[in-house]
């Protein structure tokens, strides 16, 4: 996010860049089991990502909103995750 061309990887694109990964060559041609990635993505409520976010010294948060923008992509991830992990699968096999 942030980024000029930036797209979100549930889509599909601009996760080619992912290919010069320092582990995506140890990780291509076998079969992933993501279910436990899931199974957090979906545990990321917004209640807890809101305490997160309250747990972030005010210092560290004032004049910029990353935490936020954070937790919007966090939720995002959670509402797109078939799709993003879909895509990570045709990435990898």
């Amino acid at each position: 996010m942030g980024v000029i061309g930036w797209k979100p990887p549930w889509t599909g694109h601009g996760v080619e860049f992912l290919r010069n990964h320092v582990f995506y060559q140890q990780l291509t041609g076998i079969q992933h089991n993501f279910n436990r990635l899931i199974g957090a993505l979906e545990a990321l409520t917004d209640a807890r990502l809101k305490e997160y976010i309250e747990t972030i010294p005010n210092e560290w948060r004032s004049n910029n909103k990353a935490a936020e923008q954070i937790a919007d992509y966090l939720r995002d991830a959670r509402q797109n995750r078939v799709a993003l992990f879909g895509v990570i699968n045709h990435l990898l096999l």
